[in-house]
């Protein structure tokens, strides 16, 4: 199992895909934290918009971790979406059974269940200028929120929940990338899981 944590916007997501298509062998699964967020469909858009989605307690970190543990116990899950327009939380399918499990999300690290059963963990890191821009082409995109409804959001919940919960998350990682990571950062961790670990850190 690989855990993949980091602020908002430094790829988490794209960084785990990338790399499940490093080992197609294994038929790795990634299972993303956003996906566990709590169903709040029956909320209207403005007391969507109150929700601090940067807190734990509004992802079910408890049906994430569970997940996980069936995954790797060589079991199926239903395959989880989210749908940030909307707040609704369905069921697609199903992933697994695997060899490999690609947990990625904002409390990869500070979930201890999550943590403790990763054989490998990753953390994104980035300069909070360049987050912020990701972060409103991206809310604007798939969440239809506006550059101001971001901004807000980036400094009233984003930097001070993050500061809180991933300080100190370097500590816990095998393999530290710049947000900007590249090809040559998904080789190094493919071989970290193949058990070669020579190479550039």
């Amino acid at each position: 199992m690989v855990a993949v944590s980091g602020w908002t916007c430094t790829g988490k997501t794209r960084f785990a895909r990338a790399l499940a298509a490093r080992v197609p062998a294994w038929q790795a699964v990634v299972l993303s934290q956003d996906d566990y967020y709590r169903d709040t469909s029956h909320l209207s858009r403005t007391e969507r918009t109150d929700v601090n989605y940067d807190e734990p307690e509004s992802y079910d970190l408890d049906l994430f971790a569970d997940h996980l543990g069936a995954l790797r116990a060589g079991a199926s899950v239903p395959d989880l979406d989210y749908d940030f327009s909307t707040g609704a939380r369905r069921v697609t399918g199903a992933l697994g059974p695997t060899r490999l499990v690609i947990a990625e999300g904002v409390f990869a690290f500070w979930d201890a269940r999550v943590r403790a059963a990763a054989n490998l963990r990753i953390l994104l890191e980035g300069d909070l200028e360049v987050l912020l821009r990701r972060r409103i082409a991206r809310d604007g995109a798939e969440r239809a929120y506006t550059p101001a409804e971001v901004r807000e959001r980036f400094e009233k919940m984003v930097i001070p929940a993050q500061r809180r919960y991933l300080g100190g998350a370097g500590d816990a990682a095998d393999l530290i990338f710049p947000a900007g990571w590249d090809d040559e950062c998904i080789d190094r961790a493919a071989a970290c899981l193949k058990g070669d670990t020579s190479g550039p850190p």
